[in-house]
């Protein structure tokens, strides 16, 4: 049963998305209007490119960013693979804003193309699934999950160098993110 918490007013924390499908389940990861974090803490993923052909494999213990306003298609490679999806906005949290400015002098570093995989370091997948674990446990308290999406950026400040965050956070990293987020929500 659903454990209620007394502060929150929506029935579902948006933060947190966890996907534990089938060997072969192709699972769209939408534009919607937040970034994100995609965690596989077991089995793998094939990103899909728009023919549907595998355009990168992502093992258990890798994580990258979808970002805002780009469609993701991925493909479930193992049973038993679970893939936690923490979703962003980097406009609502300070924290998360502060982390992105602080990446910016850094961007010269991020790649051309493609897309920016890094390992989950042991200390940040010992935090993801604690927090999945109260997830698993129908604990479901929005402001419990804005507290762990800080707590991860937390960690993810802390674990790697501003370089390697580069390289996941790059289509973040450009210009005036408002007016950034205004173009990928609006541009088609």
């Amino acid at each position: 049963k659903r454990k209620e918490c007394f502060a929150c007013e929506a029935v579902f924390p948006t933060w947190y998305k966890v996907y534990t499908d089938p060997q072969g389940t192709q699972i769209r990861l939408t534009t919607g209007d937040t970034d994100v974090l995609v965690f596989v803490l077991d089995g793998a993923i094939a990103l899909l490119d728009g023919m549907q052909y595998p355009e990168y494999t992502i093992e258990k213990g890798k994580f990258f960013l979808k970002p805002m306003g780009r469609v993701r298609d991925m493909r479930i490679l193992q049973d038993r693979t679970r893939v936690l999806a923490c979703h962003f906005n980097a406009n609502s949290i300070n924290c998360i804003r502060h982390f992105l400015d602080r990446l910016v002098p850094y961007r010269g570093n991020s790649p051309q193309e493609g897309v920016g995989v890094l390992p989950t370091h042991p200390l940040l997948e010992e935090q993801l699934r604690s927090g999945l674990k109260m997830f698993e446990n129908r604990y479901y308290c929005n402001h419990f999950y804005e507290i762990k999406l800080e707590e991860l950026f937390i960690y993810l400040n802390e674990l790697y160098s501003k370089r390697e965050l580069c390289q996941v956070f790059f289509p973040l990293l450009g210009g005036d993110p408002d007016f950034k987020n205004f173009v990928l929500m609006n541009y088609r």
